[in-house]
């Protein structure tokens, strides 16, 4: 048996199937397909608000320069 191909989710960065919606937290490409925030508790909510801001931190967004980066040259 073959690995299954995964994909990292654009905005979470979850490993997920290629050509699907994130169950984590409902994009699919760039897009808002599900509200995955809705059917939790707060603490569930909190958890995942936490995580989420923490990969956007942790991945700059595209096109984006940095000035630190630059300045390596």
């Amino acid at each position: 048996m073959k690995k299954p191909a995964l994909t990292a989710c654009q905005k979470c960065g979850k490993k997920i199937p290629p050509h699907t919606v994130c169950t984590h937290c409902g994009f699919y490409k760039g897009k808002v397909v599900l509200n995955v925030m809705e059917d939790l508790d707060k603490k569930e909510k909190k958890k995942i608000e936490k995580e989420m801001k923490s990969q956007e931190e942790e991945s700059p967004k595209k096109g984006v320069l940095d000035w630190k980066k630059l300045s390596k040259k």
